[in-house]
Order: C-alpha cells, then sequence, then structure tokens
C-alpha cells in the first residue's frame, strides 16, 4: 500500500480494530514492527483526510516516537 492510499484508509476507518493493532504495535520490541506501525500512522494520517479524525487520539503514539532509539522511527512519526 502506498502512504497515499485511500482505499486502505478506507478500509482503516471501516475497521477500527485494526487501527487498534496498529497503536499496540507502536509499544513492540522489535524495531521493525514499531518502524513500519509508526511509519503507517504518520503517513496516513497526514496525507489522507479519511484519517484526520482521529489525529487527536495517535498525536500521543506520535509524539512517543520522538524519544525511540531508532532514527528512521523517530523520522516516520514527524512525517
Amino acid at each position: 500500500m502506498t502512504k497515499s492510499s485511500r482505499s486502505f484508509c478506507t478500509i482503516l476507518k471501516a475497521h477500527p480494530d485494526i487501527l487498534d493493532q496498529l497503536r499496540q504495535c507502536c509499544f513492540e520490541e522489535d524495531s521493525h514492527v514499531r518502524k513500519m506501525a509508526f511509519f503507517l500512522l504518520g503517513n496516513f494520517i497526514s496525507t489522507n483526510e479519511i484519517l484526520y479524525e482521529y489525529v487527536d487520539e495517535l498525536t500521543p503514539f506520535l509524539v512517543q516516537a520522538l524519544n525511540d532509539t531508532i532514527s528512521k522511527i523517530r523520522s516516520h512519526a514527524v512525517s
């Protein structure tokens, strides 16, 4: 899925459990999992108005990523 995929964002909106699972991935010990979770959250929210309603709810997760030891995770959180 590309970062601007409307169809994926529509699926996320229709199935909030997927979004919950993505949030849980933000706390994974495996940095690859965290990296992908923050990539998806950061990019989908910032590039697709379908998910704008979740910005307030997900901002704490993105702010948390700014303190991650992995630079790619910090980068994805602000993208």
